[in-house]
């Protein structure tokens, strides 16, 4: 019986009794009068229920979360090397400059690759910058300091710079760190975002 409140539907249930090992068929006929009668709604008094992510949904926001942050981070290391790399180009083709005149800097500013690694390091800085909204200083730093090793390569193979062993060493202990913070999360702290919610 219904308790005695008219504007409040009452709870029906409709049961599907079968055989043993005759699930199958019976969730087809459950289905079937489902969609046939629309019957199963959700009383108007519940209002609008928000659905609790399941835990796959959980895994799969902080995988999107860390492939995000991994995608920055190899941009801001990519666009720091080539940005960097092109400036020492053109600024070797400009030629030292010694004297405090703009002149002299605006020059330099037509030079091609200069333009190019200004360019490219203004995408590395926007990079930055979304790359440090999700993840920790103390983790960036580090995790994009390997870019001065890919510039130490590019230096040597490609602007023929000299490196001395000394350098070398320098390298490997960057890369050395590098591996050591890549074991650590990104993140320790929550955005004030995460913190609202």
């Amino acid at each position: 019986m219904c308790p005695q409140q008219p504007r409040l539907a009452c709870p029906w249930a409709y049961l599907f009794f079968g055989h043993a090992f005759s699930e199958p068929t019976l969730i087809k006929l459950a289905y079937g009068f489902e969609q046939a009668t629309k019957f199963r709604t959700l009383p108007g008094f519940f209002g609008q229920w928000k659905e609790a992510p399941s835990s796959e949904q959980g895994m799969t926001a902080q995988s999107a979360k860390a492939n995000n942050t991994i995608v920055l981070t190899v941009l801001v290391i990519i666009t720091n090397v080539v940005g960097n790399v092109s400036l020492s180009h053109g600024m070797h083709q400009v030629g030292r400059i010694v004297s405090a005149s703009p002149l002299d800097y605006l020059r330099a500013a037509g030079n091609v690759w200069v333009i190019t690694g200004v360019c490219v390091l203004c995408i590395s800085m926007i990079a930055y910058l979304a790359l440090l909204s999700r993840a920790d200083l103390s983790f960036v730093l580090p995790v994009t300091a390997s870019g001065y090793v890919f510039i130490a390569l590019a230096g040597h193979f490609l602007l023929h710079e000299r490196v001395s062993w000394v350098r070398w060493a320098g390298i490997v202990i960057i890369t050395l760190g590098t591996a050591v913070v890549l074991e650590t999360p990104p993140r320790t702290t929550e955005s004030p975002q995460e913190h609202a919610l």
